[in-house]
This record gives C-alpha cells, structure tokens and sequence, in this order.
C-alpha cells in the first residue's frame, strides 16, 4: 500500500506539470475550458492527497497538512468541475484563495518535515511561499490575472505539480 501511496503522489505531479504545460501552450483557450482543464487537475491532486493520508496513516509526508491539503484541493476542484460557466468570472478569486491556503498548508508541512530531518523539506517550504505570493498577486489583480489565465493556470498546476514530486521523492528516500 505504501508504495501505491508513493506511486500516486508521482502520478499526481506528473499530471499536474502535464496539464499546466497543456494550459502554457494554449493560453488562448476559453476561461470556461482552462476552469474544466484546471478543476479535474487540482480534483485528482486533492483526491490522490487524500487516498495518500488513508493509505499510508501517521507515515504520510507531510502528515495531517497532505490530508488537509487534500480535502481543501479536492473541494475547490469539485467547485471547478461543477460550476465552470458560473466560476469563469470567479476563478482568479477563488485560485488566489486556494493558492494561499494551499501554500500555507505546505508553508506548516514543511516545518514538520524539517524537524523530522526529511531531505526536501525546503523544496516544499519555498514552494508554499511562492504559493502564497502568487495568490497574494492574483488577488490584488485579479482582471489581469483573468487575462493571462491560461499562463497563470499553466504555471500553478506546474508549481503544484512539482511539489508532489518533492514530496514524493522525500517519501522514496526514507522508503517509507
């Protein structure tokens, strides 16, 4: 089950750069189809944090914040799936919002991760905040982030997506 676990926080990061390398190249695509492209991204992310948390209990890095990321990701991916035509004009509000609980999630995880000596952990703290600057940003302009949408999508599943990966590899070291 643990290397399941692991498996799926790859399969998670490798999604996510995926899609955010999908969403970079077609910055022209419909605010609607980048909420649709964007929300079963950041839905299987948070789903997969969640799976990760049940599946591996106290040995899944970064512990409580992955299962609170998880739940916070996946709702906000439910909300993206569901409502696209309504949250087209929402969406910068609602990615600053998830982009800076999300980076403060990771902000605190990494915390834990460094008292527990885990290789990676800075990886994960400098991505929380650059989470968190670039929700700070996205919700202080939010019309021009509606503009570059499809670069600003592109390059936070791509930030998202790397984080997993650290995470991953910080899992794959300690073999847990």
């Amino acid at each position: 089950m643990r290397s399941f676990c692991k498996g799926l926080w790859l399969l998670s990061g490798i999604l996510l750069i995926g899609f955010g390398i999908y969403a970079l190249f077609h910055p022209g695509a419909t605010l609607v189809s980048l909420v649709a492209i964007a929300g079963w991204g950041v839905l299987i992310s948070g789903l997969i944090n969640i799976i990760a948390y049940l599946g591996m209990g106290r040995y899944v890095l970064p512990g409580i914040g992955g299962l609170m990321e998880g739940i916070v990701t996946s709702l906000a991916g439910v909300l993206m799936v569901s409502n696209q035509y309504l949250l087209a004009g929402m969406i910068p509000y609602l990615i600053a919002i998830w982009m800076i609980i999300s980076g403060a999630i990771r902000l605190f995880s990494s915390i834990s991760m460094a008292k527990q000596e885990v290789v990676g952990w800075g990886w994960v703290m400098l991505l929380g905040i650059g989470a968190i600057l670039l929700g700070i940003v996205i919700f202080i302009r939010p019309l021009f982030a509606a503009m570059a949408m499809g670069i600003i999508v592109g390059v936070l599943l791509i930030e998202n997506g790397i984080s997993n990966l650290a995470v991953w590899n910080a899992a794959r070291r300690m073999d847990l």
